[in-house]
């Protein structure tokens, strides 16, 4: 249509680039079928022929030929156009074909009218082409491709353009997450979680949104399992961090916090290392009681490739609303704070900004949270770091159980002789039991645990427990992310001081919501 010129339009003219452009859709199919293509060149052929048939589709229903053969019409036939319309696509099928007139005389077939039904005959042709080759073409290559993923993506159900971006890309091994965003910005939020899972979702919604993170690249699924993973374009001389990004991690339902492996402080030569660790991690007893317990979908895992920043301060942002939430933070690297083995600095935002807090360039490290919340439009749960004086975001994930602020059923009877930081609201009364170790503990079903702090490896005894009470860790720790989706009551950061006041206590009462332990 590039050569279209409104002044020659005719019915010759317009049946012959029709013609023209039908014929290249018929030599393509049989083409299809008459060669061995693999699922991608089978893809790229069919998409070919697809686009030649909507380019038809649409010159016959909303073009300027469409509209100007209409127009013409209307010129023709005045104020009985409506009606010789009518009269027009009452004729059968082979009138129009041959564009023959009928005996009557009732309607002039004028030279915009073989226009019309030439327009009329072509919608029939490739109505009837579409539905007995085009159409029957795209269902066997859903089919094939739906087959290929069948293992691999058990539990993706996407659109055949979905498919087959999953295929191109599930064929590069390590890809930069910058390549990834660009399909954030068209909201290919399904697929790309099936193959590159949470994490990864969560950085290329942060590159999308110009967020500074650490140079990333990432690991889907399929070659996250290959023995060999090319990834000589790495920088030899840089350290890295290899993080968890299973399909069931870090979205709106579980966190999976702490349940997978990450390394971090990698050297070039022991990234493939690394990456199998951490592939290995999603079979682990941890897990496996996790998914039973939540009833999830069974993992699948892919991998974060990231440089690592040995951090001068790291910490963790989890928002309670837009413009509000808690910001965690500690000295150096973050997974001493998100393990929960310190107990951090600790700032609360309610709406304003508050003068003594972590800054970076005398800008507070909360209102970028917060802005990047704002840009997201829902509350997040953030990880950072701070090296050289740049702020770097290292992880994004949606709140799977936001902490309750608001203080419910507070017990006013007995003492107040221990407070914490209060983790995961609920209150309970029971028999404090401390555990050092998970092995070989006497702790019994419905007793509360006194730790020092958890590891992941603790879920099966935490799921035991009827609330927890730990010396280290913050609100945002390991500890109070499991018991927040528990529905745990918890109190942390209590201190090894407070711990032994309790340890023999034979009933004391732990109310979470405001952070409290009495007798």
């Amino acid at each position: 249509m590039r050569n279209y010129n409104k002044d020659k339009l005719t019915y010759d003219y317009l049946n012959k680039i029709f013609n023209e452009v039908q014929g290249e859709i018929v030599c393509s199919i049989q083409n299809l079928k008459a060669k061995q293509f693999n699922i991608l060149e089978k893809y790229m052929l069919y998409k070919k022929i697809s686009t030649l048939h909507n380019f038809l589709q649409a010159t016959l229903e909303n073009s300027i030929i469409s509209e100007q053969v209409i127009n013409n019409l209307k010129e023709d036939y005045k104020q009985n156009f409506l009606q010789n319309l009518q009269k027009l696509d009452a004729k059968v099928q082979s009138e129009i074909t041959s564009l023959k007139t009928q005996q009557s005389t009732d309607i002039e077939i004028t030279d915009n009218a073989k226009l019309y039904l030439c327009l009329k005959n072509w919608k029939d042709i490739l109505h009837n082409h579409y539905n007995k080759e085009i159409l029957t073409i795209k269902n066997s290559i859903t089919h094939q491709v739906q087959s290929f993923f069948k293992e691999k993506l058990p539990n993706f159900e996407g659109s055949l353009q979905e498919l087959f971006s999953i295929y191109i890309l599930s064929e590069i091994d390590l890809i930069d997450v910058k390549h990834i965003a660009k399909f954030v910005h068209i909201n290919y939020y399904n697929f790309l979680t099936a193959l590159y899972g949470g994490k990864n979702m969560g950085l290329a919604i942060l590159y999308n949104h110009n967020i500074s993170i650490p140079q990333t690249f990432c690991v889907n699924l399929i070659s996250a399992i290959k023995n060999d993973i090319d990834i000589s374009f790495l920088n030899k001389f840089n350290k890295y961090a290899i993080r968890s990004s299973a399909t069931v991690e870090d979205n709106q339902n579980q966190s999976f916090a702490g349940m997978f492996d990450s390394v971090l402080n990698v050297d070039y030569l022991d990234i493939k290392k690394a990456i199998t660790s951490v592939v290995d991690s999603v079979n682990s007893s941890r897990v496996k009681e996790y998914v039973k317990h939540f009833h999830t979908c069974n993992p699948q895992m892919a991998i974060v490739v990231q440089e690592f920043k040995n951090a001068d301060f790291a910490g963790v942002w989890l928002g309670t609303g837009l413009d509000t939430g808690f910001l965690e933070w500690t000295e150096g690297v973050g997974d001493k704070l998100v393990s929960g083995k310190v107990i951090p600095h600790s700032e609360k935002w309610g709406g304003g900004g508050i003068e003594c807090c972590l800054k970076v360039n005398n800008k507070p490290v909360a209102e970028e949270c917060i802005k990047i919340q704002k840009l997201i439009g829902k509350e997040c749960d953030l990880e950072f770091c701070i090296k050289n004086n740049k702020l770097f975001f290292l992880q994004c994930r949606p709140i799977t159980k936001k902490i309750d602020q608001e203080a419910k059923n507070v017990l006013t009877e007995g003492s107040i002789f221990i407070t914490g930081i209060p983790a995961s609201s609920g209150s309970v009364t029971g028999k404090p039991v401390y555990v050092e170790s998970i092995e070989n503990n006497n702790f019994k079903e419905g007793q509360i645990l006194l730790v020092d702090f958890t590891e992941p490896d603790w879920l099966p005894l935490i799921i035991k427990s009827k609330g927890i009470i730990s010396a280290e860790g913050g609100m945002l720790s390991h500890t109070s992310i499991i018991a927040r989706e528990l529905g745990l009551p918890c109190i942390v950061g209590i201190g090894y001081e407070n711990l032994e006041k309790i340890k023999n206590k034979q009933s004391i009462t732990l109310d979470g919501t405001r952070g409290v332990i009495k007798e």
